[in-house]
């Protein structure tokens, strides 16, 4: 009886090790090569939008400029949001039509 036990015990051990054999070889390569690769073209997009971004906010603030003067743009405007239209309620008067309804709900036109 002990004796079966131990060996269904050293079977399912067994399987185990064999299932996260695969799973630890990764954990224990220091680097793969393509992630790396992947990482280090991260990286280098990384730096060039930097630079990129740095560029674009001196020709953005010329531009910006040069649409301040076209447009005659007061001091501390800002051209980078929308400007909300606004918009007045009109008063609407209630007009007297002489419609009257009857019980039935049909409504009658009287002469004024």
């Amino acid at each position: 009886m002990l004796a079966s036990r131990l060996a269904a015990l050293g079977r399912s051990v067994q399987v185990q090790v064999q299932r996260n054999f695969g799973v630890s070889a990764v954990v224990w390569q220091k680097t793969d090569p393509i992630q790396q690769l992947f990482l280090d073209k991260l990286k280098e997009y990384k730096q060039k939008n930097i630079a990129k971004e740095a560029a674009t906010d001196a020709d953005l603030l010329g531009e910006l400029d040069r649409l301040k003067g076209m447009y005659k743009v007061q001091p501390g405007e800002d051209m980078t949001t929308l400007s909300v239209p606004k918009y007045q309620d009109i008063s609407v008067e209630n007009y007297e039509l002489g419609l009257t309804t009857t019980a039935d709900g049909v409504e009658v036109v009287e002469a004024q």
